[in-house]
């Protein structure tokens, strides 16, 4: 990452010293040729309708993105944003309340004592301080996942539009942050497909298990004996393993490409980048619960071996005072 940051500056450095090379070009008078064809011709693509859009993207992501730099006064990747951002923070409120209903549904209602008038306890309110039903929603708890969600995503296409700014560097241009936040929204579709798949299962009756492939990967027996920093690496990662996740990563190397311009190995490193930084995110939590499991786990404390016995078993002191009197004298009586 350090060798990253100095190559960024490098780029940078010698992206500004170009700019100002070709200012200074600018400002030297000559005499350009101008012709009916020069007046008439622009190099801005014709604006569509956002359906139009979205199902280029989908269906011809080549065709989007080799046109999307051209497109000029368009706000419609920002309602691609308002939903995609609606559509991830509905979803992980729908998982939040699946994951905390119990497994068997709602609990039966238990048979509470009645008092002397045969009305139960518990009528018509509950007792002060008892904990909310099983089943019921919090609304504070919803809005703060749906609002976490929304952040985490605007959050990733920050890095991810500042990510992408090397590409644009390493051709000795300045990048275009306007252009890759455009970018790093409109490849995150994909995400937000799989999050109406989600819901749309969820709201049939089943069940989502762990996120992309954090299962398979805690099944693995090598996996626990990993030291503990790899391990969340590894368990972030696979969080996001998923198909509609490597679509979105074909959509941001074809931007790369098309928009950008960008050669085929700088857009594979900077991919690459990008798949370690959310690597790291997610495996921050990841580390926050296994240390948390490895502290609660704690090492065992074995106990002394108890030499069984009449005695120990059942105690003098805890038996009949008549019982033991008359086991005594038996004991005297024998020869």
């Amino acid at each position: 990452m350090v060798v990253y940051c100095v190559v960024t500056i490098v780029l940078l450095r010698g992206a500004g010293n170009r700019r100002r090379e070709r200012i200074d070009m600018a400002t030297v008078p000559r005499q350009l040729p101008v012709s009916a064809i020069d007046v008439f011709t622009h190099d801005e693509a014709p604006s569509r309708g956002f359906l139009s859009q979205l199902s280029t993207l989908l269906f011809q992501p080549g065709a989007f993105f080799r046109t999307l730099g051209r497109r000029r006064g368009s706000s419609r990747w920002i309602w691609a944003a308002i939903l995609i951002l609606l559509a991830l923070a509905f979803s992980a409120v729908q998982r939040s309340e699946q994951a905390s209903t119990p497994a068997g549904g709602a609990a039966p209602p238990m048979a509470m004592p009645a008092g002397p008038d045969g009305i139960p306890f518990d009528v018509p309110f509950p007792p002060e301080g008892a904990p909310p039903a099983a089943g019921s929603a919090d609304p504070a708890a919803a809005w703060m996942t749906g609002l976490t969600a929304a952040g985490a995503q605007i959050v990733h296409w920050i890095v991810l539009a500042l990510v992408l700014a090397e590409v644009t560097m390493f051709n000795g241009r300045a990048p275009r942050i306007g252009v890759n936040l455009q970018i790093a929204i409109w490849a995150s579709v994909p995400l937000a497909l799989m999050a109406v798949v989600q819901m749309i299962f969820i709201a049939g009756g089943g069940s989502i298990g762990r996120p992309g492939l954090t299962g398979f990967l805690e099944s693995w027996d090598a996996f626990a004996g990993l030291n503990i920093y790899l391990r969340s690496f590894l368990h972030g990662l696979a969080s996001h393993l998923t198909l509609f996740w490597l679509w979105s990563l074909g959509l941001l190397y074809i931007a790369a490409r098309q928009t950008l311009h960008g050669k085929r190995p700088v857009v594979l490193v900077v991919l690459l980048v990008w798949i370690v930084i959310l690597g790291i995110g997610s495996g921050v939590q990841s580390y926050r619960t296994f240390s948390t499991g490895e502290e609660q786990a704690g090492p065992m404390e074995i106990m002394p071996p108890m030499e069984a016995g009449p005695d120990t078993i059942f105690p003098k002191e805890r038996l009949d005072p008549a019982v033991t009197q008359e086991a005594e004298a038996e004991e005297v009586e024998v020869p």
